[in-house]
């Protein structure tokens, strides 16, 4: 009996997922990705249609199996004509995937991977341990060290990335939406503008910027949150025309 893990989407925010999974129905053309280490980002890049509204048209899932273990991932869409689904594999050894999607040319897609060891450094993620402490997934204690950036990845990024690369930082927060008083970032999150944005319709370059951000923190041994949602601007509306009621819908 396989057990489904649920759905989980690395490093992207909810809303450029897909929600609805189909089972797969048929099996196309094998191929062997290589080899990753435990805990890093696999990822499965598909072209397909890009017509029309891909983050309300397209549903796309993967299958990632090992031995009797079974995980099912949503897949997203990333612009021009690009769909990727990401897993973070936690045991090592042999996995395959296998793709299901209402779209004939990412439906049924197999292949397969191997996990590695993880490399010096690379614990896993951090989870709560004993109830009031945390731990990285291979049982290593984690202190967290924090700070809040805000909207640090408008300017300054590099001078801000070797400044906590040199400090005993090791969780940083931020916001990927600036509030009052911050410029805007270098892309819009959505098409639209202020007060007009079209949420079906994400921007990949915003998130691509936000997740390189996410990636960047990593790389440092860094735990990134994400603060989607805050009150700064004391109930009236951020930079970018939303108020409590948008940042809700988005």
């Amino acid at each position: 009996m396989a057990k489904n893990l649920g759905n989980a989407t690395l490093w992207l925010p909810l809303w450029l997922c897909a929600a609805l999974l189909i089972h797969p129905t048929a099996v196309r053309g094998q191929a062997d990705s290589g080899a990753i280490e435990c805990w890093d980002v696999f990822e499965v890049s598909l072209k397909g249609p890009s017509s029309g509204n891909p983050l309300r048209d397209v549903t796309l899932a993967a299958y990632f199996t090992h031995e009797d273990l079974t995980v099912e991932m949503s897949g997203f869409y990333d612009g021009e004509g690009i769909y990727r689904i990401r897993f973070m594999p936690h045991e090592q050894g042999s996995w395959s995937y296998l793709t299901s999607s209402n779209v004939t040319e990412l439906d049924g897609i197999a292949g397969t991977f191997r996990v590695t060891a993880p490399s010096p450094g690379n614990h896993g993620p951090v989870r709560v341990s004993d109830q009031y402490h945390f731990a990285y997934a291979d049982g290593k204690r984690f202190f967290p060290v924090g700070t809040t950036l805000y909207c640090w990845q408008l300017e300054r990024y590099s001078e801000t990335l070797a400044t906590l690369e040199n400090s005993a930082i090791n969780k940083v927060r931020f916001m990927p939406f600036p509030h009052s008083g911050n410029k805007f970032p270098p892309h819009n999150p959505w098409e639209g503008s202020a007060n007009n944005w079209d949420f079906d319709r994400p921007n990949p370059e915003f998130w691509r910027f936000m997740e390189g951000a996410v990636k960047d923190l990593r790389d440092r041994g860094i735990q990134a949150d994400f603060i989607f949602f805050h009150p700064y601007e004391s109930g009236g509306r951020n930079t970018w025309g939303l108020g409590p009621e948008e940042m809700t819908a988005a």
